[in-house]
């Protein structure tokens, strides 16, 4: 006869061995649970007692984000160890009431009519990278646009001009904390801060750099009271129509740290892994390049251009169905029991929702591994909204998620009309590294040729 505490032990076992195989592939853990027709999988786990509910219905995850977001919180492992680096008064890490007021200061800095106003200055940046490139040239494209991204958000969020020249102290002390991030939020046990290593000191060093460079920002433009235009300025200027309250200098300091590291990485991923489909799907490249050159021609690219973009928009799409640059949506824990269908996920249970799994799904997805932008067009368009969720959903869906589109679009329009792109090497498959975004192993090596559509210069 088995007896209870040898069961708890054969659980302990078997804990310890998720944890340990989840640490060293992640997603290959997660789709090898997914293998199956059930609405949530129960996975043993040793960091967490009650385990791990791998949520696979798409149902069950619109009802777990709309209808049941407050009886579940971040777990706290992780946002104890994300907030060390991005700080806990970020907004992904806030809970309830005091989320719901921060999301609503800050939402009208991400209003259309002020991220419209930054079209002209990502085309800029976009055009100054290209200056430097060379019909036949091979370049690390994930390399290039994360530099790129990162000028980009770095004037976005504090008007700050060429950002890793102008700025190269705060540039430097980001890179620190998002080298940080991946190696924390992927350590079984993580290092304690006072331990005398050179890394630890680095990173203090670094966060040390960012509180005090971003608090003189605030405090310089609370004096001078100026609207330059930036995330900085509308943050300084939000005010609850109801209470009359403003955010404080800290919670202001504490958002634009968290926007930072979110705000070019992912974008950055992004258009990387669309110039790997763009190079292994020549045809679709074509398509979308005649496109741009239809609507924008040889002109400066406007906000008003963009939303004719359509089988741009289905390429983006299908991108972040195929390599979501966020993997799986922060693990929340259980605070009050759910019920979603004929299941119960108890208090103490960690919810796992990966937009990965969900957007590989054969039982939900014709083909899932065969990139195929028109499953997105406006006749074919008929999966389960929240069967694709590459920024979440419900009352937190990503606030960034509109200037991350509209970003990604005016930098392909500059460089597809430009440039056709081309794998170094064809046979390079789309073997990744999940990290904080899902990077592709060994970079993405992409050989350029120009075009010769357009002769003028800036073009």
């Amino acid at each position: 006869m088995i007896k209870e505490q040898d069961v708890r032990f054969f659980d302990k076992i078997t804990g310890m061995r998720n944890m340990m195989h989840f640490r060293q592939s992640p997603i290959d853990f997660m789709m090898a649970r997914a293998d199956t027709n059930a609405d949530i999988v129960h996975v043993p786990f040793a960091a967490a007692q009650k385990g791990f509910y791998l949520i696979l219905n798409p149902d069950y995850v619109h009802d777990i984000l709309v209808h049941h977001p407050d009886k579940l919180e971040k777990w706290a492992r992780l946002k104890r160890v994300a907030g060390r680096v991005l700080g806990t008064g970020a907004l992904a890490f806030m809970e309830s009431d005091t989320w719901r007021r921060h999301r609503k200061l800050s939402t009208p800095a991400f209003h259309t009519q002020r991220i419209m106003q930054y079209v002209h200055m990502i085309d800029r940046h976009i055009l100054n990278m290209m200056t430097n490139w060379d019909d036949g040239e091979v370049i690390d494209f994930e390399n290039a646009v994360t530099e790129v991204t990162s000028g980009i958000i770095g004037e976005i969020l504090f008007d700050i001009k060429d950002f890793s020249h102008n700025a190269l102290g705060l540039h430097h002390a980001f890179e620190v904390l998002r080298r940080m991030l991946v190696i924390e939020m992927t350590s079984p046990i993580p290092i304690p801060d006072w331990m005398p290593i050179e890394r630890k000191q680095r990173e203090k060093k670094a966060i040390a750099t960012i509180h005090r460079v971003v608090a003189d920002l605030i405090t310089e433009r609370r004096k001078s009271g100026e609207d330059r235009g930036d995330i900085l300025s509308a943050l300084l200027q939000a005010v609850d129509e109801d209470t009359g309250e403003r955010l404080s200098d800290a919670e202001i300091q504490d958002s634009l740290i968290g926007l930072f590291i979110p705000g070019h990485e992912t974008t950055a991923i992004l258009l990387t892994w669309i110039s790997y489909h763009l190079g292994k799907n020549t045809d679709i490249q074509e398509c979308l390049t005649q496109e741009i050159i239809s609507v924008c021609g040889d002109s400066e690219i406007t906000f008003d251009m963009l939303k004719p973009l359509e089988y741009m928009s289905q390429v983006i799409d299908e991108a972040l169905r195929m390599h979501p640059p966020t993997w799986t949506l922060f693990m929340r824990s259980v605070v009050e029991p759910i019920h979603v269908g004929n299941d119960t996920i108890p208090k103490g249970g960690i919810v796992m929702m990966s937009p990965w799994v969900l957007h590989h799904q054969s039982r939900l997805w014709d083909n899932p591994n065969i990139f195929s932008p028109d499953r997105f067009s406006q006749g074919n368009a008929s999966h389960h909204p929240y069967s694709f969720i590459p920024f979440g959903g419900g009352q937190r869906i990503c606030i960034g998620r509109h200037l991350a589109l509209m970003e990604v679009k005016v930098i392909l329009s500059r460089i597809l009309r430009k440039y056709r792109l081309e794998l170094v090497d064809p046979t390079k498959t789309d073997a990744y590294i999940p990290r904080f975004t899902i990077h592709p192993v060994d970079g993405m090596p992409i050989r350029l040729h120009r075009r010769d559509t357009f002769d003028s210069e800036g073009t």
